[in-house]
């Protein structure tokens, strides 16, 4: 029979079994969120003092847009960045950066929209604004749902908003993930291995073209759907109010180029309508920041033209193709151009 010092015996055994156990594991955590830190999986330079922004990250492995976005940001070998979603995705930035002369990489994030899209902006202004890392040139690519009437606009997909936060805290809870070990894997592996991260370009470039099927009569049948407005309102868009202060960040010898992109023209509201007045009143409120900040252009290429008109050019009413996209880099290198002849401390435009 069990006597009383034999059972205070265990107790205190299985105590210390637990005591142990729970430094153990409380070791184990801090190990892994210090290696996780240490190995910086998305090339952040994350958490680190704010005001330490020359931080350069080792290139992580091959990442989806969204997770990569914020140490392309960080990589010193770019002077120019292209910020978009699909509506941005074909425009090379290998292409724009040998007629421009800045070598430029692409933050195109298929499936965001503006409320997304102004995080990483916000990002950019943060870590690569007013130091001595500051842009060359910025390109913002617009679409419509920049216009929503009831503010910056998500798309519902899953984002990193953690890892383009200015607050560490948030940054090391949002790291704390299994896909953050799995990319910490891959990342010390490749620096043991010395090897190359596997395929993808360094500047983000991604010719989804080559996954499509080019079947005229689809294609043809895409090019049926309406055009939809209906989240246009009668004043300025809020999102443009956001992206000014934005933009505000950034050094004023950053050239920036808003661009709001082409949709096929049979889509565009009819003349005269309200849509096409609310619109306006969009495309209106980004060309006023533009006129508004040195060393910025607005084009507006969402307007009726013969290359918008052409079926041959669109893969849908809102994607164009590479012909096209071989279009818009030769307008946007050309007016980068001009914006570096400017003096930084040029006035705007009237």
């Amino acid at each position: 029979m069990p006597t009383i010092s034999a059972d205070l015996s265990q107790s205190v055994a299985w105590g210390r079994f637990l005591r142990v156990f729970a430094g153990c594991a409380l070791v184990l955590g801090l190990g892994v969120v210090a290696g996780l830190v240490a190995l910086d999986p998305y090339g952040a330079g994350q958490p680190v003092s704010l005001g330490q922004k020359q931080a350069t990250p080792t290139r992580p492995p091959k990442l989806n847009p969204r997770l990569a976005g914020a140490g392309r940001t960080l990589d010193p070998q770019f002077g120019g960045l292209i910020v978009g979603n699909s509506h941005s995705q074909l425009l090379d930035p290998a292409r724009i950066g040998a007629q421009s002369g800045i070598p430029f990489a692409s933050l195109s994030m298929p499936g965001t929209a503006s409320r997304e899209q102004l995080a990483v902006l916000d990002w950019i202004a943060l870590r690569r604004g007013q130091d001595d890392r500051a842009l060359s040139a910025l390109v913002v690519v617009l679409d419509d749902w920049w216009c929503n009437a009831q503010g910056a606009y998500e798309t519902g997909h899953a984002f990193p908003y953690w890892l383009y936060s200015a607050d560490p805290l948030t940054y090391l809870e949002g790291l704390l993930r299994w896909e953050s070990l799995e990319a910490a894997g891959s990342k010390l592996g490749l620096l043991l291995s010395g090897k190359a991260p596997a395929s993808g370009r360094a500047d983000g470039y991604m010719d989804y073209e080559q996954e499509m099927v080019n079947d005229r009569s689809a294609i043809l049948a895409r090019l049926q759907a309406p055009g939809d407005y209906h989240h246009l309102g009668d004043a300025p868009p809020p999102a443009a109010a956001a992206l000014k202060a934005t933009l505000a960040r950034l050094n004023s010898s950053t050239a920036v180029a808003l661009v709001m992109t082409p949709v096929y023209a049979p889509i565009l509201p009819a003349p005269g309508s309200v849509e096409a007045r609310r619109l306006d009143v969009c495309k209106a409120a980004f060309a006023d920041l533009a006129n508004s900040r040195p060393r910025t252009v607005w084009l507006d290429l969402m307007r009726e033209t013969p290359e918008t008109r052409d079926p041959g050019l669109f893969w849908d009413t809102s994607h164009y193709r590479s012909t096209f996209a071989r279009q818009i880099e030769n307008i946007l290198a050309a007016r980068l151009r001009l914006l570096h002849a400017e003096s930084p401390h040029q006035d705007p435009p009237a």
